[in-house]
């Protein structure tokens, strides 16, 4: 959650920047992340447990 807020955030800050592409580079990275912790988690949620 983190991330995609940071992400977010990123894309508001650099909306007036002459960059915009780099900009969006870095926001869609961090939403990249966020996407892989998300989907780690998922995955390792999912291990059965030996109990």
């Amino acid at each position: 959650m983190a991330c995609i807020s940071l992400a977010l955030g990123l894309t508001a800050a650099f909306k007036d920047t002459n960059y915009p592409i780099v900009a969006k580079w870095i926001a869609e990275a961090f939403i990249e992340v966020a996407i892989l912790i998300f989907w780690s988690t998922v995955t390792e949620c999912r291990k059965p447990t030996n109990v």
